[in-house]
């Protein structure tokens, strides 16, 4: 039978794995939340003029997102845990990288449902992420 000591020793082993575990959970939401603010920051400034996010008056797209924003709303989807939410956003991006029940869901084109955007996403240099 294991004596006090070694019970207590192992009580503050899970201990620290449970805070190992809540931090890295915790970095794995936050990595995946900011990738969708720059997804998301990419498809507002695929709209910037020229394409450029150093043409953009700020206080004029604040007020614009202030008056219209409400219709982000419209394009809610089914609520995920994060790897989920995460995997959906990465297949919306990567289409290609779908599986065949979403090629076949989409009329059998392996298209997006939705129309792609015609300049790269995140400001106009290519980079997608």
């Amino acid at each position: 039978m294991a004596t006090l000591e070694e019970l207590e020793r192992r009580q503050k082993q899970i201990a620290e794995q449970i805070r190992n575990k809540k931090r890295a959970l915790a970095a794995q939401e936050r990595k995946a939340r900011n990738h969708a603010l720059m997804v998301a920051g990419g498809l507002v400034m695929q709209h910037a003029p020229e394409g450029d996010w150093k043409r953009v008056d700020w206080d004029r797209l604040a007020a614009w997102l202030n008056r219209y924003g409400y219709k982000v709303a419209e394009c809610e989807a089914e609520a995920l845990p994060t790897v989920e939410a995460y995997k959906r956003l990465r297949e919306w991006e990567h289409p290609k990288t779908r599986n065949d029940d979403t090629a076949q869901a989409n009329g059998g084109t392996g298209e997006q449902p939705t129309a792609a955007p015609e300049r790269p996403m995140h400001g106009g240099d290519g980079y997608v992420g």
